[in-house]
Order: structure tokens, then sequence, then C-alpha cells
């Protein structure tokens, strides 16, 4: 089953090319480094690379809310230790950036993705709904309100976990090992209407290994020695 073992998210409109964003702990060989973000221009798509050698993969269509480009990345971690991501792009930045280290994904996991944009939205907010196509994927959300500076919460509506917020308090990131279904995560905020982006993504999880024990309804075969009564 995936799990989240760690969560690093940037502040506001803080990463150019040549930032830098480290998580707290080591990394683990084995796991995966799920990455979403908005992006200020479409015609400036971002790379990312780190300085262990893990190697980062663009994903999805890249949509624009509203002129912020949704970007997805994954990268299977090959390389184990102190991680510090770098981005590099010819222009423009990225608005919010949030990383995650994730156990129990496939090696190459990504499957689905929504976004929504409202520039005055009521609360509760939603990103859009997904339907993953198979059971067990992990969905990782990401809402924005833009710099407001507003408290974003889950809204409870498809239950999922609240995961972090930046220092900036405006960009909250939700997750959820879902197991079937169509899914639309959302936020809620008080103060009235804001300004709202969500996006959220789906990823395979690894199959579970299959059982080494057989069945207890499974009966074992007569052995009879020679003699001895049937």
């Amino acid at each position: 089953m995936p799990t989240l073992v760690q969560l690093k998210i940037a502040d506001y409109a803080s990463l150019s090319n040549g930032s830098t964003i480290a998580f707290d702990s080591n990394i683990t060989s084995g796991n995966t480094i799920v990455v979403l973000g908005l992006h200020s221009y479409a015609g400036c798509p971002p790379s990312l690379s780190d300085g262990l050698g893990n190697t980062y993969s663009p994903k999805g269509t890249r949509p624009s809310l509203n002129t912020e480009i949704v970007e997805i990345f994954t990268a299977p971690i090959t390389v184990g230790g102190a991680c510090t991501v770098t981005t590099a792009m010819s222009c423009g930045l990225f608005r919010n950036f949030a990383m995650a280290e994730v156990s129990g994904l496939k090696a190459d996991p990504f499957d689905q993705q929504n976004g929504t944009y409202n520039a005055s939205a009521s609360s509760p907010f939603a990103a859009g709904s997904i339907t993953p196509a198979e059971a067990g994927e992990y969905i990782f959300a990401l809402f924005s309100s833009g710099g407001s500076g507003r408290d974003l919460s889950d809204g409870g509506g498809a239950g999922l976990t609240e995961r972090g917020n930046n220092t900036n308090n405006d960009c909250t990131i939700l997750d959820k090992t879902h197991t079937s279904g169509a899914i639309n995560p959302d936020v809620s905020f008080a103060g009235g209407a804001l300004l709202m982006r969500g996006v959220v993504a789906s990823f395979k999880a690894t199959p579970s290994a299959p059982s080494k024990f057989a069945p207890p309804n499974k009966l074992r075969p007569r052995i009879f020695a020679p003699g001895l009564a049937r």
C-alpha cells in the first residue's frame, strides 16, 4: 500500500532557475519521489535533478489553470541519501511546488490528473474529479490561493488527509491511498471568495505479493503407509 514517507513544500513564487529545495531526511532507494507544481510560463517547461543522480520524468499534459501550468514529475529512487532537488528553466518560476517521497508505487506510477481554476471561488473548492484505473492508487493534491496568506484546510468531501502548508499559509497538500472509484479532493477556507487553483493526480501502487500460505480450507493429500488400514 502506498505510504507518504516525507513531504517538502516550497514557499509561494520561490523557485526559479537554479533554485534548490531539500528533503529534511535521507531518501530511501526503492521509494519514489512525486512532484506537483504550478509554473508561471507555458513556453518554458522546467526540469528537475538531484545530486544523487535520480531521474525526474515529466508526466501528464501540462494544462493551464489561467496561465499557471500544472507540472507533474516522478522519480524512482535508485540512489538514496541526503537529497536536494535543483530546478532548471529558461524563464518563469514555480509559483507552488511540493515534493513527496512515497513508498509502495510502481516504477512508472503516473495514472490520472485534473485541475481547476476559479477567480472567485467559494468554500469548499474542489480540484476536479478523477477515476483511477487501478485499486489502491496514491492520490496527491495541491491547492493554492495565489499568495493570499489565507489558511486552506481539507474540505472533507473526499476523505483525504491534510499533510502540510507552506510558510505563506496559502498552499495545502492533501493525500490518500484510494480504494476505487471516482474521487474529487477539496479544501475549505474562511473569509469569503478567493482566487483558487487545485491540482490532483493519482499514482499506481505496487501489487501486493501473493500469500506464501495455502488457503486454510485446502485439503492436504492423504498419505498411507503399507500394511495400515485405510
